[in-house]
């Protein structure tokens, strides 16, 4: 049986995951609460049990994206103790475009991309979440693979730039695309031949992996 918070917690979730649909669609100024409600099949007014603005429901979504970045992204970012510095930076770019393949997500980047530029707040989320803290980590990782005589002694600013061109430029390229058109397989071997041709500029000479 149903219990009323299952039933609520239910609304909550259907909201949330309509309007990631709707704003991905038709732009988050362009949508309404009351658009929401009626795409969930809701009273108007019903929709402020769950959530009290629509700028609620965005926060809530940034939440949501930070919380899977955090589950699934960053931890493959993480310094250890790398062995295989090449598949490290696989593993890394792999992960970082898995992001593609999740639907919502793919939603939640198209909301990101598409606001940017008339939504402060978006763009400081962009910025913070998608380049600067991955590429502070990235500083670190090639900082450790040159301190330990891994790579070329290249400036470990440059070398995270450089490896993050791809992931950036893929992320806007597949956010203007409509997710039906995105071509998984197409990125899988660009993202290869990007790691290959990445690698062999900076791997030390007698380094074989």
């Amino acid at each position: 049986m149903r219990t009323q918070n299952d039933n609520c917690k239910s609304n909550k979730d259907k909201i949330f995951i309509t309007a990631i649909k709707l704003f991905a669609e038709s732009g988050y100024s362009g949508v309404s609460m009351r658009n929401i409600a009626t795409a969930v099949g809701i009273k108007a007014s019903s929709i402020y049990n769950h959530y009290e603005s629509k700028e609620a429901i965005l926060e809530a979504i940034f939440d949501y994206y930070v919380q899977r970045l955090n589950e699934t992204v960053y931890p493959s970012l993480e310094l250890q103790a790398i062995t295989n510095p090449k598949e490290y930076l696989r593993e890394s770019l792999q992960t970082s475009m898995m992001l593609f393949k999740i639907p919502v997500m793919s939603d939640i980047i198209r909301i990101i991309t598409r606001e940017q530029f008339s939504n402060e707040r978006i763009r400081e989320f962009l910025l913070h979440e998608m380049i600067l803290k991955p590429r502070k980590q990235f500083i670190r990782v090639f900082e450790k693979l040159i301190a330990e005589n891994l790579i070329k002694p290249y400036p470990a600013e440059i070398l995270a730039k450089e490896y993050q061109s791809f992931s950036i430029s893929r992320y806007f390229e597949n956010s203007l695309i409509n997710t039906d058109l995105l071509n998984l397989e197409r990125d899988q071997l660009e993202q290869e031949a990007h790691l290959d041709f990445f690698w062999n500029a900076i791997k030390k000479e007698e380094y074989s992996l």
